[in-house]
Formats: structure tokens, sequence, C-alpha cells
């Protein structure tokens, strides 16, 4: 099945490069876009997965973000993350499908069609880039660690806890090797889950900015917890602490006490 929606996803990839001809960019919120590349996406990998699973059912960013009939299995998806960085040509910017199953991932896919990177895992079975096993780095000492943050503009017009976040931020980056922001919560999971990173923060995420990234962080390796070191639930919303394992509590720790 891996193999099947893989091959699915990496379609993609020609819708992307042909909706770029006539790139179309509106606003569907404050500091939130939507492009015609998300909703082609969208309406693709929507239409094909009903097709080859019509029993399942299927939660979408840009269309149907309001499931709440998660007894069959459901698909995740954001055709999308990092649109952002897409409307500024920064190429990091990914589609996120992830299955979930009794309200646990046991699918997910991140593909990131302008460096040609296709993260995959299925549960039990391992992580993989590109069809090569990955693996979370080994740093045990926070004072090496490379930490991604998310800076979710979508919570700045609480300007308490967008201050108490760049606070913690601040605190990272005191306590760690160097921080990196990539835009993309999903590329961020796959990152930790790879080595490229140690440790991903953000606050308020959605099901489809982790569905497919926590799966493959597991099986490569790593941990992810909300801020309680309680486990991250494929279908809420929540604040991300993702790392390799190694330096888990030693974060949670600096987060905490900020």
């Amino acid at each position: 099945m891996l193999e099947e929606i893989i091959e699915l996803v990496h379609k993609t990839k020609d819708i992307i490069t042909e909706e770029q001809k006539n790139f179309d960019v509106s606003l569907k919120g404050k500091k939130d876009y939507v492009t015609n590349i998300d909703l082609a996406v969208s309406r693709f990998l929507s239409e094909k997965l009903n097709e080859m699973y019509p029993e399942y059912t299927f939660m979408d960013e840009e269309f149907n973000s309001k499931v709440t009939d998660f007894s069959k299995p459901t698909w995740i998806l954001d055709p999308i993350d990092g649109t952002t960085n897409l409307i500024h040509d920064y190429n990091l910017s990914a589609i996120s499908l992830g299955l979930v199953k009794n309200e646990e991932p046991i699918l997910a896919v991140v593909y990131n069609p302008f460096m040609e990177e296709m993260f995959a895992a299925e549960k039990g079975r391992g992580a993989y880039l590109n069809g090569k096993q990955i693996k979370v780095s080994d740093v045990s000492d926070v004072s090496q660690a490379l930490v991604a943050i998310g800076t979710n503009p979508y919570i700045r017009s609480d300007r308490e806890k967008t201050s108490h976040m760049f606070k913690i931020f601040e605190n990272l980056f005191m306590n760690t090797l160097e921080i990196r922001r990539l835009g993309s919560a999903a590329l961020d999971l796959c990152y930790v889950a790879c080595g490229r990173s140690d440790v991903f923060f953000e606050y308020n995420l959605k099901p489809w900015d982790v569905a497919a990234g926590i799966l493959i962080l597991s099986e490569a390796g790593g941990i992810t917890t909300d801020l309680e070191n309680r486990g991250v639930h494929p279908i809420a919303n929540s604040d991300i602490v993702a790392t390799n394992g190694k330096i888990h509590e030693r974060i949670l720790e600096i987060i905490n006490k900020t």
C-alpha cells in the first residue's frame, strides 16, 4: 500500500509544474494564503484516494477540514505545507499525507517536489527517504543540538503568547548549538527523522501539519509530545516538541522553565 501511495503522491509534481504557469495567490485568512497549486493538488489527491479507497474518510486543509467521524480509516492531507515558502520560491514546501486508523497514524508520506525528496513510513516498518532507511541523530548533548522552530504567524494576535514564544526561542538559542526556521512543520518533523536537525518546536499545529510527520519521526526512532510530555493526538490541534529522543526531557525543561 505504501508504494502505491508514494507513486500517487509523486504524480503531484506534474500538477505543480503545470499550475505554476498561471500562478495565483488568494488570501483565506489573516497571514493565511492559498494558491491554485494547493487547490489543484488537493482536488487530484482527494479524487484519486476516494476512487482507490472509497470506504475511507478524508480530512483536507483546503476543502474538508471538519471530519468528525474517525471510526473509519481517515486520510489527512495538507496539499502544500509551506504555502508562504511556495509563494516566495523558497523550495521548502511539501505535500503531507497521513493515514489514521483508530486515531493512530499508520501510513505517511511527505514529499518535497522541488528537491525530489520523498519521506515515507508505515507503522512498524521503519522510515525512509527516497527508499533508503533513515534514523534520528545520535546527539545526546543539548549544547550540540540543532533546533528547528516554527513561529506560527496565526497566533500573533495574542501578543502575550507571541512574546513568550520568542522568549522560548531565545532560551533554546542560548542552550543549544543553533536554531533554524524552515516554514513547513511537515518537513521539520522529517528533518529530525533523518538527523538533519535534532529538535523541532512549534505552537498550535493542526492535524494536517503533523499527521504524517509524527509517524515518520517515530519510525525513525524519535519522539513527538506536547509541552506536558504527553503523546500528540493526530486529529487535534497541538503544541509540538519533537526530538531524537535522547535530549527530549532536557528540551522540555528549557521550554517549560521559560
